[in-house]
C-alpha cells in the first residue's frame, strides 16, 4: 500500500506500470532508433562492427571525425576482447555484446563480455619508451572518449565509453 501511495505522489497520477512502480524518470532508457546492439564472435565481426558504428553515428548527425573515432574505439576494444579475452577452451561459451546509444546529444558505447576480467583503465598510462606500440589501442581509446568507466559484476565485464 505504501509503494502504491508513493507512486501516486511521485507520478501525480494513478499509474501502476513497472517503470512507475520502479520510479524511473520519464526519459529513462533509449527509444527505438536511439540505439543499436550487436555481438562480435570472430575477427571478421570486428571490422563490420566498426562500420556499423560509424554508419550509426553519421545517421545520428555526428560529424565524420567523431564517427570515425568512435568506430575506431569499438574496433580496438572488440579486437582486444577477442584476442586476449576469449578463453580458447571455452570459446563457445564466451560472448561480447556491443550497444551504442545516441541520446540527448551524448553518444555512449557499452561493451559487455564474459571473458577474463580486464580493466583497460589500468593500461592507459602504461607507456614503455622501448616498446611504444604496447597498449596503443587502449591509449587511442582513452584520448578519443570523454569518459571511460569499467566494472566487473558476477563475471561480466562492462566497459562504458562516453563521447
Amino acid at each position: 500500500m505504501i509503494v502504491l501511495i508513493s507512486v501516486i505522489v511521485y507520478k501525480k497520477k494513478l499509474d501502476f506500470s513497472v517503470p512507475a512502480l520502479l520510479k524511473l524518470p520519464e526519459n529513462f532508457g533509449a527509444k527505438e532508433g536511439e540505439f543499436m546492439t550487436f555481438s562480435v564472435e570472430q575477427p571478421d565481426d570486428v571490422t563490420q562492427a566498426s562500420e556499423k558504428v560509424i554508419d550509426f553515428c553519421l545517421a545520428h548527425q555526428y560529424d565524420k571525425m567523431t564517427s570515425y573515432h568512435v568506430g575506431l574505439c569499438v574496433e580496438e576494444i572488440a579486437e582486444n576482447v577477442l584476442e586476449h579475452g576469449f578463453d580458447t577452451v571455452k570459446k563457445d561459451l564466451c560472448f561480447a555484446d556491443i550497444r551504442v546509444v545516441s541520446k540527448e546529444n551524448e553518444l555512449t558505447v557499452r561493451v559487455r563480455d564474459n571473458c577474463r576480467e580486464f580493466d583497460p583503465r589500468k593500461r592507459i598510462d602504461m607507456y614503455d619508451p622501448e616498446h611504444p606500440e604496447k597498449n596503443i589501442g587502449i591509449r587511442i581509446v582513452s584520448k578519443s572518449a570523454k569518459n571511460i568507466d569499467y566494472y566487473n559484476n558476477a563475471g561480466i565485464n562492462t566497459l562504458i565509453m562516453k563521447f
